[in-house]
């Protein structure tokens, strides 16, 4: 992940944090988020070494719809030894294919599978990308008439 980025999403989150808002989604591309080599993120408990499951799990995805996009929803940030970290459990898909072919591609591994799987149908909450050097792009801008947006989350 970029440090641009890195600097934004810090920024936003302590902001939210200081004014106990917490109305804001954000979203990183999954390529940036689950870098297996950044020890910034945290997916789902995998900080390093389980980020390549998930990695095959997104290109499983994309080998049935190379159109699709995907995304990382971010949570929060915490900071152990004073070295900050952000967290994600959740997946933001915006696919053309149905809800099935979905849940069949992610509930796919018996070691991996999500919690959760659905479509995501009220996106009235304010949400951004943050793009590849920090920069914040509206999700309204993201979302296209011909696609579902689902989301597959991790407990």
């Amino acid at each position: 992940m970029d440090a641009q980025q890195k600097g934004t999403i810090l920024t936003l989150l302590k902001t939210d944090e200081i004014n106990k808002t917490y109305r804001m989604r954000y979203w990183f591309s999954y390529k940036d988020y689950l870098n297996p080599e950044d020890s910034f993120t945290d997916f789902a408990d995998a900080n390093i070494d389980g980020k390549q499951e998930y990695i095959d799990l997104i290109e499983n995805l994309l080998r049935l719809d190379a159109a699709a996009r995907v995304y990382v929803e971010v949570y929060g940030f915490e900071e152990i030894d004073g070295e900050p970290f952000i967290y994600a459990e959740t997946l933001i898909i915006m696919s053309r294919l149905p809800l099935d072919d979905i849940k069949r591609v992610f509930n796919e591994p018996d070691d991996i599978f999500p919690s959760d799987i659905g479509e995501q149908t009220d996106l009235s909450q304010p949400f951004f990308l943050i793009g590849s050097h920090g920069e914040l792009i509206s999700g309204a801008d993201l979302v296209r008439e011909d696609e579902f947006v689902y989301y597959c989350w991790w407990d």
